[in-house]
């Protein structure tokens, strides 16, 4: 069975060792030795507040790769793991034809492994009072589920947690230092010593240790030492900064950051993050989910079946949705890009299963194959298409960039194996270049989405895909991607006009009819390499 991450772990305790603290131990109670690490760094750096996105029994909490801390009433919980890719977080490489193939290899991973320890505080107040002290700047928001009612909002994040009165003059302090999590006991001059118990559950194995005892687990020891000898100090690798919280200073503060899903399965995929200059972020990605946080009078707010589309407005803050909305028919849909113009409307580019997914503009029949491009314009509200159209022919087509001009004419590129994908009169290129390969491809539709104005294959006898794209002022568009063909099409004089083996990054750019390149080059060195972004007027990042 994979480990699953999250709060009680310990089904299979190896050990549950009681030992009392006394007065002289207090002044060193817990010293935990570090346990293993990993390269990437995850999560906000510090303890968020519980406010319902948790089990109601956890207060305080932060999360890392390797070991995740909770602070509930009369327990410190370790949630020690072992980072092991799951075969769910790999399917988003997948397109959805190749997934039940591919997922029973996937089943075949490595299992996860974790365990978890508790440190229970017996005898102790049943629900201490808790201060967050050092609130950081950024605070966290979780949109999960379709009932705003419980979604948690404007959550802190502090670098210090005073866990008040455990016993009667016994405070107990957690902090964030440099990706760990520190904690001390700190004691009045007054207090009974004799009062304090701390007990361990969850261990592979106890034993005593110079006075105090040592907790073996699968990841690490944990040891609780003799007076003096840490400074009343231990510290727990969280593995949340691979170089000592430095990075996360050179990063500043967080602003904002947001769970946003519902109970099934949002598959990783958000595959499109767009801000605007007056700080509106839009989403897109895919769900399986029927309670995903869609908003009332959203456009559509009934799961479709499969997978659906989903394209969200959050407001400048982060807390709030300004709307999101599903998009999809009966089978499957994804979203690759979202882009907004002026006015606020976005445009949507994907792929679509569905024979039943709305469409309104240029092609309202599914065409075949393994599924069809999808492009669609949402309005500012997000509660109607304004047009929306299938692109493909008979085999395989996925949508991947769009944008839009001033005048609101739709630039769109993608991949196709169909050679018989809409082409228009004069255009570059009318004829797929390979058979049971894939070629790239670029169209511009009218500003309502009921024609082309162009549409073009570019591609060579292999695999071509174009996946970026952008225009100028002209109307010349800038595409890139990569190929895996010799024979793509370059241009006299340009960069690189030969193909260096394997895949090259290629950047196209194409007359404002649509009927010729201006110029066109390969970028690679003989190995594999490929492009995905663009920014104004083709400069590849």
């Amino acid at each position: 069975m994979r480990w699953v991450s999250g709060f009680g772990n310990a089904a299979t305790t190896a050990a549950n060792r009681r030992s009392s603290v006394s007065a002289a131990v207090l002044t060193a109670v817990l010293f935990c030795a570090v346990l293993p690490t990993s390269a990437s760094g995850v999560g906000p750096e510090g303890f968020i507040e519980n406010r319902g996105q948790l089990d109601p029994s956890v207060r305080y909490y932060v999360q890392g790769e390797r070991a995740s801390v909770y602070l509930t009433d009369g327990a410190l919980v370790l949630d020690l793991k072992e980072q092991v890719d799951d075969p769910a977080d790999m399917m988003h490489l997948l397109m959805p034809d190749e997934r039940s193939e591919r997922f029973v290899e996937l089943m075949e991973l490595p299992p996860q492994r974790g365990q978890a320890v508790w440190m229970r505080f017996d005898g102790g107040r049943a629900s201490p009072e808790l201060e967050g002290r050092s609130e950081r700047r950024g605070r966290l928001n979780y949109f999960i589920g379709n009932d705003p009612a419980d979604w948690a909002t404007d959550v802190p994040v502090c670098e210090e947690i005073v866990c008040r009165d455990v016993w009667p003059g016994v405070d107990l302090v957690l902090a964030f230092d440099g990706g760990d999590v520190t904690y001390e006991w700190v004691a009045d001059r007054e207090a009974d010593l004799a009062q304090v118990n701390v007990s361990y559950e969850g261990a592979s194995r106890v034993s005593e240790r110079g006075g105090g005892f040592e907790l073996e687990t699968e990841f690490g020891t944990i040891v609780d030492e003799r007076p003096g000898t840490s400074g009343g100090r231990g510290r727990i690798a969280l593995a949340t900064a691979s170089d000592g919280g430095g990075a996360a200073a050179a990063r500043g503060d967080l602003v904002y950051s947001t769970f946003f899903g519902g109970s099934g399965t949002e598959d990783q995929c958000i595959w499109s993050v767009r801000a605007t200059d007056d700080g509106y972020l839009y989403v897109g990605g895919r769900t399986e989910s029927t309670d995903f946080p869609v908003t009332p009078g959203a456009y559509d707010v009934t799961h479709n079946g499969g997978r659906d589309m989903f394209v969200a407005k959050m407001n400048q803050a982060g807390s709030a949705l300004e709307y999101c909305t599903f998009i999809g028919g009966s089978n499957w849909e994804s979203v690759s890009e979202v882009n907004i113009d002026s006015a606020g409307n976005a445009y949507i580019n994907g792929i679509t299963g569905s024979t039943n997914i709305p469409a309104t503009g240029y092609d309202t029949t599914y065409n075949g194959g393994n599924g069809d491009a999808y492009l669609a314009k949402l309005n500012p509200a997000g509660n109607s298409l304004v047009f929306a159209t299938y692109l493909g022919g008979s085999l395989r087509d996925i949508g991947w960039g769009v944008i839009v001009d001033d005048s609101g004419y739709v630039y769109a590129c993608g991949e196709t194996f169909s050679d018989d994908f809409p082409t228009t009169p004069g255009c570059f290129d009318d004829t797929h270049g390979g058979t049971e390969f894939i070629d790239g491809w670029v169209a511009k539709l009218n500003t309502t989405g009921s024609a082309l104005e162009y549409s073009t294959y570019i591609g060579g006898t292999y695999n071509a895909a174009l996946l970026e794209m952008t225009i100028d002022a002209s109307g010349n568009a800038y595409v890139g991607g990569w190929s895996g063909s010799f024979d793509y099409p370059t241009t006299a004089g340009a960069f690189d006009e030969g193909f260096n083996g394997w895949t090259d990054i290629v950047v196209t750019k194409l007359n404002p009819s649509g009927s010729g390149l201006i110029w066109s080059t390969f970028v690679g060195a003989g190995g594999s390499t490929d492009s995905r972004e663009f920014i104004d007027s083709g400069v590849l990042l």
